[in-house]
Parts: C-alpha cells; sequence; structure tokens
C-alpha cells in the first residue's frame, strides 16, 4: 500500500520563529536560514518541539509515496503543501508568518486546495492519505478532495484526523 503524509502548519508568529527571524541570528538554525536556507521540516520541527518533530519522523519512517510524489508534505500558510526537505530561507519563513491560518485566509485556503487537488490527482485512489492537521486544513484539504472531480475523491483508505 502507498502512503503519504500531511503535516500540519506550525505557528510562523511565535516566540521560537522570531529567534529565526531575527536579524542577528544567533545558533546554528538560524544562520541556516538567513543564508542559503534549512529544511523546512527542520525549521517547523524547531518552531513547534515536539509535536512537529514527533509526527515528521514517524512519517518519514512510514511514508511509502507512489512515484513522482514526495512521502511527506508540509501544510504551509502561504505556499500550500511543501516536501519536507525542501529548502526555506528567511524570507519564505517571514512570507508564512504574514498569514494567519486561524483565520481562513483565502490565500492559504486557495494554494492548500490547489495542491490538495494536485496531490489527490497523481496519487488517486490506490494511496492512503494521513493528515495530520488541525480542523481547518483538515477540512479544506477535503473539501478539495471530495469536490475537485474525477481523481480527486479522498482515499476511501484515508487516517486523517487531528493530532
Amino acid at each position: 500500500m502507498k502512503r503519504i503524509f500531511l503535516l500540519s502548519p506550525a505557528h510562523c508568529g511565535g516566540e521560537r520563529a522570531r529567534l529565526l527571524l531575527n536579524e542577528r541570528p544567533q545558533f546554528d538554525l538560524a544562520q541556516r536560514v538567513h543564508g542559503d536556507g534549512a529544511p523546512l521540516g527542520e525549521v517547523f520541527s524547531f518552531m513547534s518541539g515536539l509535536y512537529f518533530r514527533g509526527k515528521l519522523a514517524y512519517a518519514q519512517a512510514f511514508a511509502s509515496p507512489p512515484r513522482r510524489v514526495q512521502g511527506v508534505l508540509v501544510i504551509t500558510s502561504s505556499d500550500g503543501l511543501r516536501p519536507a526537505d525542501e529548502t526555506i530561507d528567511v524570507e519564505r519563513l517571514r512570507r508564512f508568518a504574514t498569514v494567519d491560518i486561524g483565520a481562513g485566509d483565502s490565500p492559504f485556503r486557495d494554494t492548500l486546495a490547489r495542491d490538495a487537488c494536485a496531490v489527490a490527482k497523481v496519487t488517486g485512489d490506490d494511496c492512503e492519505s494521513s493528515c495530520s492537521a488541525a480542523s481547518r486544513p483538515r477540512n479544506t484539504s477535503r473539501r478539495c478532495w471530495r469536490r475537485s472531480g474525477r481523481g480527486c475523491a479522498f482515499p476511501r483508505r484515508s487516517s486523517v484526523g487531528a493530532t
């Protein structure tokens, strides 16, 4: 059975995010974010702590994606679904911090729906999708999978739930 994981976004406006966004980076990860960048999963793990880190480790261990699909995708506030190993820099992190996903901002919904539909079309019904997002991102993904037509039905064997 093929399996992909969609991981919930990290809060990009908290204290840990401010440490990464500080103009005088004081530690390795912050310096990398201000330089060539660091993997999205590592950055979100730092900002969310054990919560995201545990989900990421589990997803990396158990993902078995179909060809042409990343096994671990992270829901971002402004850039839709992005691979956990994709490099992000300080400018992208700042962009993430400008969108309040709790408010249900249209840019968040639109990019998530766009990418969720693209993934659903590639994976089809033969791939299990596990979404660890809070209710609003999860519901947005589900609506997309359901309403987008042929090839975009949320797989029946999905294990979708808030963690």
